[in-house]
């Protein structure tokens, strides 16, 4: 298994039943992590705004700090 995918699929499953419509919204808006450890990441890549992307961003690291 791909460490970096495993840790990208448990925080978009941990995403999608904490925050559904975030996630149904902005799901696109997350990356998978560059390196082990590292945690996933937020895109601006889909045109959101400061504010949504600083929203996403807390949201992250609410999952890496619960």
């Amino acid at each position: 298994m791909n460490p970096l995918l495993d840790e990208y699929t448990s925080f978009i499953a941990w995403f999608k039943i904490n925050h559904p419509s975030l996630y149904a919204k902005y799901a696109r808006n997350i990356d998978i992590p560059f390196q082990y450890g590292g945690g996933v990441t937020v895109n601006n890549g889909w045109k959101i705004s400061q504010r949504e992307y600083e929203r996403l961003y807390d949201v992250a690291h609410s999952y890496y700090h619960r």
